[in-house]
């Protein structure tokens, strides 16, 4: 944008450059490091100045003699026969899908309800502290805070549900895997759902009012404004929620490493309580570690693709598509016309 001759897009790069800088200085190296040792047979947990090399496989050619192979991703098939890696990408995503749902509800009727314009509500920016609060306070006192309210056979848990009759007997939450599970997903709920409501506001604030007001003179109540207006007009906000979540539920690792320590039986083992096992306690597999957390990465990215696709926009889309073919027949007929 210009303005008398003057550019405002070099503050755009200005603003820009911090995060390109800290990036190439702390990330960059790191990110280039990873994904090469994932094509290596480097292990061990003195690797540092010692000499790795690219897989190889040893096959037997038809004379009998053994021969040794490339086998670049022989990393990631052992990843895929690995029945742990297998169960912990099941696991992350069903503390995930438990999450992530009625976060999204409960985040946008708040939403709906903070910006209502019919209803007047007092004290507005007291409930949006509270809300918004749990996401201020660190997840590793969230997961011991919990875990203390849990403990077998006295905590707050236990003794509360006995003297309200709900229970004859305390009931050791920490060895009952779909408790455990449901524990650290009400975890990820509450820590988040604050958040997602002040995007979904920031989205509703956004809207064109005139719509709203037409709405109201055409006689549209309050449910249909919110599915017909507000809705479709979140659509980008949605997204960038899916996505957003999507990352750091594949990545979720201080709740489950705090609260359960991926236990009971690995129930609660996430994608990353399983790379970080491999890196870092006991086998030292820094080469597997590293395969897994590529192969995470492109299930992200091949998932934002499938989002992106799925919450496009159809009839910009359909729009997109005509004005590509009316000037590819308007070149057609100037060509023509030339001739």
């Amino acid at each position: 944008m210009k303005h008398k001759n003057f550019s405002y897009a070099k503050y755009g790069y200005l603003f820009c450059l911090p995060f390109v800088l800290m990036f190439l200085t702390f990330s960059l190296y790191p990110l280039i490091f990873t994904t090469s040792i994932a094509f290596t047979d480097r292990a061990g947990p003195n690797v540092a100045g010692r000499e790795y090399n690219i897989l190889t496989t040893t096959v037997i050619d038809e004379a009998g003699n053994e021969i040794e192979e490339t086998d670049l991703f022989g990393n990631f098939r052992l990843l895929l026969n690995n029945r742990g890696f297998r169960n912990s990408f099941g696991n992350t995503l069903i503390i995930w899908s438990i999450n992530f749902a009625p976060q999204v509800l409960l985040a946008l009727l708040l939403a709906a309800w903070f910006t209502n314009r019919r209803t007047s509500i007092k004290g507005q920016g007291f409930f949006k502290v509270i809300f918004y609060m749990p996401n201020i306070i660190t997840a590793a006192t969230i997961a011991l805070l919990f875990r203390a309210m849990f403990l077998f056979p006295k905590g707050v848990v236990n003794d509360t549900m006995i003297q309200w009759g709900l229970m004859e007997a305390p009931k050791n939450f920490e060895v009952d895997p779909w408790a455990s599970r449901l524990i650290i997903a009400f975890i990820q709920f509450w820590m988040w759902y604050g958040y997602t409501m002040l995007i979904f506001i920031s989205g509703i604030m956004g809207i064109n009012p005139e719509m709203y007001e037409s709405a109201d003179i055409d006689g549209a109540n309050a449910f249909q404004q919110f599915f017909y207006i507000t809705l479709p007009n979140l659509r980008t906000i949605m997204v960038y929620t899916l996505i957003t979540s999507l990352i750091g539920g594949l990545n979720m690792f201080d709740i489950p490493r705090l609260y359960s320590l991926g236990g009971p039986d690995a129930k609660t083992q996430t994608s990353s309580l399983f790379i970080y096992g491999q890196a870092f306690e006991g086998t030292y597999r820094y080469n597997v570690a590293s395969a897994a957390s590529i192969m995470i990465f492109i299930i992200i990215a091949c998932l934002s693709v499938i989002i992106f696709y799925l919450m496009r926009d159809k009839d910009a889309a359909k729009l997109k598509k005509i004005q590509k073919e009316y000037k590819k027949a308007q070149k057609l007929a100037q060509k023509a016309g030339d001739k």
